[in-house]
């Protein structure tokens, strides 16, 4: 690693407002061709969880950061680490754990796009693909790593990984990991980092088991804040409507009829996922589905096909609801809403990222009122146009009712 690397090119900049874009990144104390990297990947002034990151990285400090879903957030890490990194090495030096497969390809996908002017090298580990491709890409000598807990521990086990050289560790979406059950294997890891490391830290939310496990990884960390905790983006418009159990298939037809633009359908289950998937592909819809009871090819398929446009909507259990970085996604349809309030405010994260308008739809059935109160308390979103059992007042008891 190299904190005193000050890098300076010479380059025409086409139009002014990439001029202003790269100045206001530097400003946060990032070398210009960091600077110039972000406004090549669109952003025009920094967000406020990169306003705040970014120069904490910089100047060597550990983090730990709680912030909005599509905040930026993964651009506040990587802009400040490209600047931090020896591209002579032949050693990985930065390591990010990250919950899920799908979340490995995207946040190694932002290295290269940011990065693209310092020719960064990064690899992604992750269960379901094969050992001997992940073993050959780090043959490669990639100075990034991005890997699943479970996986990452596999690879240094067996001998193919060394941290010896790493300098700085990032914990991506911890609270997730720990809810997963990955505390072992991310404490196992942590033992294979040196000690002298810079540690960053990214939650959605801050748990007591969260700030129990800072204390473990973390040096007398900055604190972090940006936006309001438990809040989905305020360019969402949040909507809620009665539909009992038995009409939610002839909804969802209209809904996604009268939306134009792309969405994605969160369900309770994989077996309802793969039904509202049929249910859409025989209307004529162009659908795909996503859940972990595919293999990683077939769920490569489904989210490429998604980002492409082949696919206008995608179906997902929770293993896409922090998973997916999607731009342009119009409408997150909750066919079932979920029983944890943060998993509402992450499901309907996917849409609204980085200051983009979206929507968010819930159907709602007699079971799911109070948990739609709940979502009101942690969220403070109140859906004043939500009328109970629909228009008519047909109130039914929950134990006579259809589930259809």
């Amino acid at each position: 690693m190299n904190r005193s690397r000050t890098v300076r090119f010479n380059y025409a900049v086409n139009t002014a407002p990439a001029r202003a874009a790269i100045e206001s990144f530097e400003k946060l104390g990032l070398s210009e061709i960091s600077a110039r990297g972000a406004a090549q990947a669109g952003f025009e002034i920094p967000t406020e969880i990169q306003e705040k990151v970014i120069p904490a990285v910089a100047m060597g400090h550990d983090v730990i950061a709680c912030s909005e879903t599509g905040s930026g957030k993964t651009a506040s890490f990587v802009l400040p680490i490209l600047d931090l990194l020896d591209y002579s090495s032949p050693w990985i030096q930065v390591v990010v754990l990250v919950p899920t497969r799908e979340l490995c390809p995207q946040v190694a996908g932002e290295f290269r796009r940011l990065g693209a002017n310092q020719h960064i090298r990064v690899v992604e580990v992750y269960g379901g693909m094969s050992y001997s491709g992940q073993r050959k890409r780090i043959a490669n000598k990639p100075q990034a790593l991005v890997g699943a807990p479970g996986r990452v521990l596999d690879l240094l086990s067996s001998g193919s990984l060394n941290f010896k050289k790493v300098g700085v560790l990032i914990l991506d979406e911890a609270d997730r990991m720990l809810d997963m059950g990955f505390l072992p294997q991310m404490t196992e890891i942590i033992k294979r980092v040196p000690k002298q490391r810079q540690s960053l830290m990214f939650s959605a939310t801050i748990p007591a088991g969260v700030s129990r496990f800072a204390r473990i990884c973390l040096n007398d960390p900055m604190n972090i804040l940006a936006g309001k905790r438990a809040r989905p983006p305020d360019e969402v418009t949040q909507e809620a409507i009665y539909v009992p159990m038995h009409e939610k298939n002839a909804r969802l037809i209209e809904t996604v009829e009268n939306e134009p633009g792309t969405i994605l359908v969160f369900t309770a289950t994989k077996n309802r996922a793969d039904n509202v998937y049929r249910i859409l592909k025989n209307s004529g819809q162009k659908a795909c589905v996503i859940h972990s009871n595919l293999d990683q090819n077939n769920r490569k398929k489904s989210i490429d096909g998604f980002c492409s446009g082949k696919y206008r909507i995608m179906v997902a259990t929770d293993v896409a609801q922090r998973g997916l970085d999607i731009e342009g996604i119009a409408l997150v349809l909750n066919y079932d809403l979920p029983t944890n309030p943060m998993d509402y405010v992450h499901r309907i994260g996917r849409t609204g990222r980085a200051s983009a308008t979206g929507r968010a739809l819930s159907f709602i059935t007699v079971h799911d009122i109070n948990v739609l109160r709940s979502i009101e308390k942690v969220t403070g979103h109140t859906f004043d146009n939500f009328v109970p059992y629909g228009k008519r007042h047909e109130r039914q008891s929950p134990n006579r009712r259809k589930l259809g």
